[in-house]
């Protein structure tokens, strides 16, 4: 058991760094204003995700 929890942090540690999450994006984005466009993009798609959880929740 104790290989397989090293295989998994290795997959993680080989995944390439992209923008597909807030603090990658953040972390390459060149000035303040690109990194504002993209929390502004983020954040809504954040809120809806939530919203459909409660949604979901609440009509079961």
């Amino acid at each position: 058991s104790s290989s397989n929890s090293e295989n998994k942090s290795q997959s993680i540690e080989s995944k390439p760094k992209g923008n597909t999450t807030v603090a990658g994006s953040m972390a390459t984005a060149p000035n303040p204003e690109a990194m504002q466009e993209s929390v502004r993009v983020v954040v809504p798609e954040i809120q809806n995700k939530m919203e459909e959880r409660y949604d979901n929740i609440f009509s079961l």
